[in-house]
């Protein structure tokens, strides 16, 4: 009969360190829950993963922008240097470009590419009757070596204008910009000047 006291002993010890246990980890629990302590930090926590990434995608957007914006202002520098400066085929070309160039800020100098046109891979020269319409402004009509004797439509000469144009292909910092723009996103930049 001993032995068996003594095993209801243990057993009811056992059972009772048991509940012991449980009952410190349900009071503990009980009081994490109604601990307020913190609950700021939880719930900055939760949001934080709904207003960073649409934050991200502004800040790209924002990068976006101001880089066609110098890149815009560059290709205005590099028309200005051509209204400025007599055309010479062989080198007008490369003088634009290193005006292009020079006018954007060190971090975008490596990465722009400075062309014509579509068609026209420097710079260049072209005779244009304006045309004044929206869309397509310049109406090609003369060769060089004949510009000046066609009259326009607005009775002014044909005249030399130069095309310069940029081009940058910028790439999201942000993983969720896919939404406003491609990775990567093509900026482009152009500018035409009548320089005779």
């Amino acid at each position: 009969m001993a032995a068996a006291t003594d095993t209801r002993k243990a057993f009811d010890t056992a059972v009772l360190r048991k509940r012991l246990l449980q009952s410190v980890w349900v009071g503990r629990v009980r009081r994490l829950w109604r601990d307020r302590r913190g609950i700021s930090a939880v719930e900055l926590g939760l949001t934080a993963a709904f207003i960073l990434p649409p934050l991200g995608s502004v800040f790209d957007l924002g990068m976006a922008f101001s880089q066609q914006i110098k890149m815009q202002q560059a290709v205005q520098a590099g028309a200005q240097y051509a209204s400025m400066n007599v055309w010479n085929s062989s080198s007008s070309p490369n003088a634009i470009t290193s005006a292009v160039t020079s006018a954007l800020p060190a971090a975008l100098q490596s990465i722009v590419t400075v062309y014509g046109d579509t068609t026209h891979s420097a710079p260049y020269e072209a005779c244009y009757c304006p045309t004044g319409t929206s869309g397509n402004y310049l109406q090609s009509v003369d060769n060089l070596s004949s510009c000046g004797a066609t009259t326009c439509s607005d009775g002014e000469t044909s005249g030399y204008y130069v095309t310069v144009a940029a081009r940058l292909d910028y790439t999201p910092i942000a993983p969720f910009s896919f939404v406003f723009m491609n990775n990567p996103q093509t900026l482009t930049a152009s500018s035409v000047v009548r320089v005779q």
